[in-house]
């Protein structure tokens, strides 16, 4: 089954990208923004729609090879996103715990 995110062009939908990989993708990502998501679900502040949500988002974008290059640089040094980040909006707001 090939799912689709919203098209980068009226003709052309773009392919998601592998559901295990983006999965980590958005795990570190938060990590890197000083957000926790496992701690975000638990308390609400997270429902599933919104975690479906996030992670279509970073399946449907093309920057997978920056992301990662990113990620292994700042590893261990929260409070930061990859300024294209589609959900750099959301890991701030559950870091800030809102």
């Amino acid at each position: 089954m090939t799912f689709y995110a919203k098209p980068s062009s009226p003709t052309r939908p773009r392919v998601l990208g592998d559901a295990v990989t983006h999965f980590w993708l958005v795990q570190d990502m938060a990590r890197a923004q000083g957000a926790d998501l496992v701690a975000a679900r638990r308390s609400g502040a997270l429902s599933l729609e919104e975690w479906g949500a996030l992670l279509t988002r970073c399946r449907g974008c093309a920057q997978v090879q920056p992301c990662k290059a990113f990620l292994k640089g700042n590893w261990r040094k929260e409070g930061q996103a990859l300024a294209g980040c589609e959900n750099r909006q959301l890991f701030a707001a559950l870091a800030a715990g809102n």
